[in-house]
């Protein structure tokens, strides 16, 4: 914005278009969080121009909602981007869980009241939606196992 002040008052302004270098692309695009698979399609049918000298490939944003966990999602996505003429500068993670509190998702308890499995699960449902996949509840109690073994 360019404003003109004469004697301490503002006596014109005018918007100025500031140009822009290098693209900003954004997956999905329309300002939402996509489903992991939605949004790694949206990846592989991306059309980027493979003629641009590397210092004006796009910026690449990347908005995805999680219902489950996925730790692979960035290798993921940086494997789809790979000897691509694009920048990835912002993977963006929602999850779908409810986000409260520990203590909103039941009637008052206290913690040392609650199993270690109770707490995982109800961890998991403020975080994601639904139970958690047998084979991560198994992985849990398997971890929780070595751990009281060492004490």
């Amino acid at each position: 914005m360019l404003a003109e002040f004469a004697e301490g008052r503002l006596v014109g302004r005018e918007a100025l278009r500031v140009p822009r270098f290098v693209a900003i692309r954004r997956v999905p695009g329309n300002g939402r969080f996509a489903a992991p698979d939605e949004a790694l399609e949206a990846l592989r049918r991306m059309e980027l121009d493979p003629g641009l000298p590397r210092e004006a490939w796009p910026f690449l944003e990347v908005a995805v909602a999680l219902d489950e966990p996925r730790p692979s999602l960035r290798e993921e996505v940086e494997a789809l981007l790979a000897g691509r003429p694009v920048r990835l500068v912002k993977l963006a993670v929602r999850l779908t869980g409810s986000g409260g509190a520990l203590a909103d998702a039941t009637a008052p308890v206290e913690l040392a009241a609650l199993a270690p499995e109770d707490v995982f699960r109800r961890l998991y449902q403020r975080n994601h939606e639904g139970e958690p996949d047998p084979a991560l509840a198994a992985a849990f109690r398997e971890l929780l196992t070595s751990v009281e073994e060492s004490l």
